[in-house]
């Protein structure tokens, strides 16, 4: 009777531990389960609006000024990270009720569209807001109003009495704060708190909220003044925030070359020789006033045309957030693809000093050796899968391959280069001549 007692519990202390085990191993399917279907919940509701980022670690190391505001934060990504703008953010209270004035909208109406627009506007962006709702909400309203009320400042003349806080003193720190992708709201938000002022303000129904940040980026620097001619008009409603506007602006009308069996050594071997190889080969550069995806080669003449480049203090800035934004969400690396371009083109001072006399680059840095440094960081950790460029790199790479361009060149260089060059050259053919008349003049004579 004892035995058959610790049989039975010998069996139940069996069946305790695998029911025990089962138990472990049915929590753990189930919290594997969980994670998954999370994961795959994130991925499948990530969206084309779903676009602001906090910059990568490998892409920010290149230079973290580059990437973080050092005069105001706009949006939540850095509201707890700086204190650079203590001074500024006392003012967007004004901003605010300048906004309320010209929209001619009561302040319940106001919050009443910001909850309408709260969870769409947290689904902007990629890190998780831990911000409570009337806080972000609070946050959403000050920095939105005031985004679009000093611009509106900056380029109407009839709002520019509205702002009685100076801030014209930190005009350069904010421009470049606005092309930060760390440093952005919504586009939606901005379009539509324009739209209201817009219906309220005669003077501006004629003005689309596209045309008045063109003419932001473009009239009040005049180094974002790229694309002069022949850009298209940009939708709105497809345009996630600043940094998204600036990238279409700029890269727009695209011509998109069509890719054909390209192996890797293709590709590798398809960018540009240096700008003084290709000047010695005889390839002279002309600048144009359109976007960076304009550059084409002429055989014919041996011309290259490419966009006109203002380099200031923003340039880089803008450039390494639009990189940013591109390796971050897009599957086109147009801006990438002209860094690139760029990084071969120039290697030494004299390519840069050579770009400059030809006017392809302006440079407001003042050392050319800051433009070589600039270009050749640019686009390190950055990997484009193709280059836009191809087709005319490889027509520039055939036509320096004929040897006739290269004498041509160095015979212009050394002999047609300047006047006196030329008087020295045509000096040495004319005693060559009369040398050799002599030589047959004497000839003759001898056999006479």
């Amino acid at each position: 009777m004892e035995i058959n007692n610790k049989d039975e519990s010998n069996n139940n202390a069996t069946k305790s531990r695998d029911e025990e085990i089962k138990e472990i191993y049915d929590r753990m399917v189930e919290s594997v389960n969980h994670s998954i279907s999370r994961e795959i919940s994130i991925s499948t509701s990530f969206s084309r609006e779903r676009s602001i980022y906090m910059v990568p670690k490998l892409l920010r190391n290149g230079n973290p000024k580059a990437y973080s505001p050092q005069v105001i934060s706009i949006g939540p990504l850095h509201y707890y990270r700086t204190q650079n703008d203590l001074t500024i953010k006392e003012k967007k209270g004004s901003y605010v009720l300048n906004f309320l004035t010209v929209a001619k909208l009561g302040w319940n109406e106001m919050i009443n569209k910001f909850l309408c627009w709260e969870e769409r506007a947290r689904n902007y962006y990629v890190e998780t807001i831990k911000m409570e709702r009337d806080e972000f909400i609070q946050l959403l309203i000050y920095d939105s109003c005031f985004v679009v009320m000093y611009i509106i400042g900056s380029m109407v003349a009839e709002f520019r009495d509205l702002d009685t806080s100076f801030l014209w003193r930190f005009s350069n720190g904010i421009f470049k704060d606005l092309l930060l992708l760390e440093n952005q709201l919504p586009f939606f938000l901005l379009h539509h708190l324009y739209n209201l002022c817009a219906f309220a303000q005669p003077s501006l129904k004629d003005i689309s909220f596209i045309e008045l940040l063109r003419g932001y980026f473009t009239e009040v620097r005049e180094g974002m003044s790229y694309v002069n001619e022949g850009y298209l008009d940009i939708d709105a409603n497809e345009v996630n925030h600043l940094v998204d506007f600036l990238r279409i602006h700029l890269t727009q009308p695209r011509h998109i070359p069509h890719f054909l069996d390209f192996s890797v050594d293709d590709f590798l071997s398809s960018w540009p020789l240096t700008a003084t190889e290709l000047h010695d080969c005889g390839i002279s550069f002309h600048g144009q006033k359109r976007c960076m995806m304009n550059v084409n080669f002429r055989e014919r003449n041996g011309v290259l045309k490419m966009p006109k480049i203002i380099i200031d203090d923003s340039f880089e800035i803008l450039f390494r957030n639009m990189i940013a934004y591109e390796y971050c969400h897009l599957k086109s690396k147009d801006v990438s693809n002209f860094g690139m371009f760029m990084h071969f083109l120039i290697n030494t001072n004299k390519d840069v000093s050579l770009l400059v006399d030809d006017g392809i680059i302006q440079n407001h840095l003042g050392s050319t050796r800051e433009i070589v440094v600039l270009f050749n960081d640019l686009c390190k950790n950055i990997m484009v899968e193709r280059n836009l460029y191809s087709i005319e790199c490889r027509k520039m790479k055939e036509y320096c391959k004929h040897r006739r361009h290269r004498w041509m060149t160095s015979l212009k260089r050394d002999y047609f280069g300047t006047p006196w060059a030329f008087i020295s050259f045509v000096a040495a053919v004319l005693l060559l001549l009369l040398t050799l008349l002599q030589t047959v003049v004497a000839f003759v004579a001898l056999y006479k």
